[in-house]
């Protein structure tokens, strides 16, 4: 823009604003301010600031990190508040002599989402994070010897189940994987993508597709799918795990969760230096543009103000907002957090009952006796018995085992230090875990991967499990759940709540609200919760 330019567009922004000044409102104003700061490449952020709308997000999980993302850059104050030391909620890691070890999620799915977040910070994920389509999306391995590699190539799937459990079995696999991919389209632009679910939009979705109508109803569990659909029993254990990645149990999950097959079979990634790097990476663009980012910070109560504005207190101060994206458990807002005079936000079903927790390993250490791939999971020789004693709120001693190799590349062998990654299922929970209790299930696994003939040149101590009580106590009201509200039964998702709740400018993301758990959705409801603020509060 030359000089000329410069000075008409200087007398006529002057003269608009001093219109606006006298007949208009902060919100106008600022928007105005920021178009022309932004025009004449000026940052007058001292001006702005002080007219600018304040949305506090408070928790720096995947969601609320997303909802920054989407706040961020614009004629908006965006502060995130978070209680840990570090970014991330639970895309956590524990350190170990060759690098931080992931103790939370250990892939991508649905990478396109994590892009989104990347692309509304003015970025791309590649120029900041390495991700690695894996090439066996797991490995599977039971006590006989069988060994089974899925992939996202159908046709070898089908050549390798055939082979192992004949021809009947790959048949079944063909029309569970196509079933799983039609549930997955005809879901997930209405459902999983949307910002609000009701049975409304579930029969809309459905029209034109009754043999899915069929398949799902009435109150068709997971499991009961499964039992119809394999007559391989090796098989239903493989795909009922599935329910776990919700936190629930397949004898009680719908059936529609057959469509997470779908996912993973689109691809799975790996991040480079693992999954924490994901918050690390949208920390620094997010100071970027100007975020201020505060860790440390207890949040001990919300309250809002008689002009709808809203007090926070924090560390024992107060913090003024026009808005607050809160990525937390939804049960925390209804124990404590709200202030007293403030509305009753859900129904009891919608934050209970809790979804699984798990207990933990990080560790790294050389692996031995066993070809791993990244994603690794040791069936129980009891088929069953571990969901019963989850369904009775009990730990499983003879459960299902995933364990991550996080730096393990296929075909490499042995010989490599690598960081691990162990999860065993449990009950959500919060009494005081003994130190009795984390040596216990420490030997309980390292027993376990023996069986199948695994073993660690060094062997992960009971320090470096992180136990349901940990996660309750960094979780504040998450009673250790990691994935908030139980998804079982067909009404689940339903129940969930959404971003706005009965209180205007308070918004909700995280995994325990639409579209539910897991990376992917979480971020999801993140969007959801910022794009809900922007509107309402009108800050485009």
């Amino acid at each position: 823009m030359d000089n000329a330019a410069c000075k008409a567009v200087s007398i006529r922004s002057f003269w608009a604003i001093k219109t606006l000044l006298k007949h208009g409102n902060n919100s106008s104003i600022c928007k105005l301010i920021w178009t022309y700061a932004r025009m004449m490449s000026t940052k007058i952020y001292i001006w702005v600031g002080l007219l600018m709308k304040h949305v506090v997000v408070i928790g720096a999980g995947i969601g609320g990190l997303s909802a920054a993302a989407k706040l961020s850059g614009g004629p908006t104050k965006v502060t995130l508040l978070e209680r840990a030391t570090s970014l991330g909620g639970k895309l956590r890691a524990i350190e170990t002599p060759i690098g931080p070890a992931d103790i939370g999620p250990t892939v991508v799915t649905m990478p396109d989402i994590l892009e989104e977040i990347f692309r509304a910070c003015g970025a791309e994920l590649h120029d900041h994070l390495t991700m690695t389509p894996l090439p066996v999306l797991a490995r599977h391995f039971w006590d006989d010897g069988t060994m089974l590699d899925l992939t996202t190539h159908r046709d070898q799937n089908y050549a390798a189940i055939g082979g192992l459990f004949g021809n009947q079995a790959a048949d079944e696999f063909m029309r569970f994987d196509a079933f799983s991919k039609q549930l997955f389209e005809c879901f997930e632009q209405s459902v999983i993508r949307a910002s609000s679910m009701s049975p409304i939009k579930l029969a809309q979705a459905m029209i034109g597709q009754p043999s899915l109508l069929t398949r799902l109803l009435p109150n068709q569990s997971l499991a009961g799918l499964l039992l119809r659909g394999f007559k391989e029993p090796r098989l239903r254990q493989l795909f009922g795990r599935y329910a776990t990645y919700v936190g629930g149990i397949p004898q009680h999950a719908p059936a529609i969760l057959a469509l997470i097959w779908h996912a993973e079979a689109k691809g799975v990634f790996r991040i480079e230096g693992g999954m924490h790097q994901i918050a690390t990476s949208l920390a620094k663009l997010l100071e970027k543009r100007r975020v201020d980012i505060q860790t440390g910070e207890d949040v001990t109560r919300i309250r809002q103000t008689k002009d709808g504005r809203f007090e926070i207190t924090s560390n024992n101060r107060l913090i003024n907002a026009d808005g607050i994206v809160f990525n937390g458990d939804p049960r925390a807002l209804e124990e404590g957090l709200l202030d007293e005079d403030q509305p009753r936000l859900f129904k009891p079903n919608a934050t209970t009952p809790r979804s699984l927790s798990a207990i933990v390993h990080g560790f790294s250490a050389t692996a031995r006796g066993v070809s791993l791939s990244h994603h690794n999971v040791f069936f129980s020789n009891i088929p069953g018995e571990e969901f019963q004693a989850l369904d009775q709120q009990k730990t499983p001693k003879s459960a299902n085992l995933y364990l991550c190799a996080s730096d393990h590349e296929d075909g490499q062998g042995d010989v490599t230090k690598s960081r691990f990654e162990i999860i065993r299922n449990a009950p959500a929970m919060s009494h005081l875990a003994r130190d009795e209790e984390r040596q216990t299930w420490n030997r309980l696994t390292l027993q376990r991967l023996g069986q199948f003939g695994l073993s660690f040149d060094q062997e992960p101590t009971a320090e470096s499990i992180t136990m349901p009580q940990d996660l309750a106590r960094d979780f504040p009201a998450s009673q250790g759940a990691i994935y908030g509200r139980s998804p079982h039964g067909m009404m689940a998702s339903f129940r969930r709540p959404v971003a706005r709740c009965k209180i205007p400018g308070l918004y909700l993301c995280g995994g325990g609200i639409h579209p539910g758990a897991g990376v992917p959705m979480a971020a999801q409801s993140g969007f959801h919760a910022a794009e809900a603020a922007q509107k309402d509060l009108d800050l485009t």
